[in-house]
Formats: structure tokens, C-alpha cells, sequence
């Protein structure tokens, strides 16, 4: 992964304009090269694609699929399954993935066990890697 493809330009946005300059009510904004979105695009069509194919995201997981339920919808049906599981003391495996915060919320080395353990093609595990590096 060349290194200017994953530099990305920091802009610090105000939240609320009569707080003023406090430090506190600024978010930053990263813009990265339009070419390495639209290959972490590709990369998430891919990995999209192959869970779907070999069936390793269940039905009821419909939070990160296109033209299904939005993931706030998923988050509250989620909400009533673990409730549901509490009070009839059953077991409940989850896992979340999302990609557009991944890298910012979760130490990487559980995404790249993450595509380990779903067979993700290993050229594809060597590009998150490197990047990830970057």
C-alpha cells in the first residue's frame, strides 16, 4: 500500500459556534485520497459478498447489508433479543462489524482475526495489514 494512499488531511470542525474556540467543541475530519476509499469500497464489496455466498452472517444479521433494515433498526431488535435471552437464561453469541468505524474503534488486531476466522482471501488480510501499518 503506498504510503500517500492512506495519508489523510485532518480538518478540525466547530460543533457549535457560540462555544467558540474551546477546545472542547471542535471534531475532527479526516479526508483520504478519493482512490483509497474507493478501494476499501471494492475490498468491503468483496468481503460483503463472500459472508453472503457462504452463508456466514445469519439471517436475522441485516445491520451492514445493503437494501435491508438500517443498523439503528438492527441495534433495537438486537436490544429485544438480549433482553429475551436475559430472562430465559439461554446463551447469545454476537458480533458487530462495521467498516466505516472499524479502524477508529476496535484494535486491529481483531479485525484481522476477524477475517481469519471468515476465510477471508489472504491478499486481501496482507492489504489490511499493511494499511492498517500506515
Amino acid at each position: 500500500m503506498p504510503e500517500w494512499m492512506v495519508l489523510g488531511r485532518t480538518n478540525l470542525a466547530m460543533k457549535v459556534e457560540t462555544m467558540g474556540g474551546e477546545v472542547g467543541n471542535f471534531r475532527p475530519i479526516a479526508c483520504l485520497p478519493t482512490t483509497f476509499k474507493l478501494l476499501t469500497g471494492i475490498i468491503a464489496e468483496h468481503i460483503c459478498g463472500h459472508l453472503d455466498r457462504n452463508g456466514l452472517l445469519p439471517d436475522e444479521q441485516k445491520g451492514c447489508r445493503r437494501n435491508t433494515r438500517r443498523t439503528k433498526d438492527q441495534l433495537l431488535i438486537e436490544k429485544m433479543v438480549l433482553k429475551k435471552c436475559r430472562s430465559r437464561h439461554t446463551n447469545l453469541n454476537m458480533a458487530w462489524i462495521a467498516y466505516k468505524t472499524a479502524y477508529d474503534m476496535v484494535p486491529h488486531s481483531w479485525i484481522l482475526e476477524s477475517v481469519t476466522l471468515v476465510a477471508i482471501a489472504d491478499n486481501i488480510k496482507r492489504l489490511l495489514k499493511n494499511s492498517m501499518g500506515n
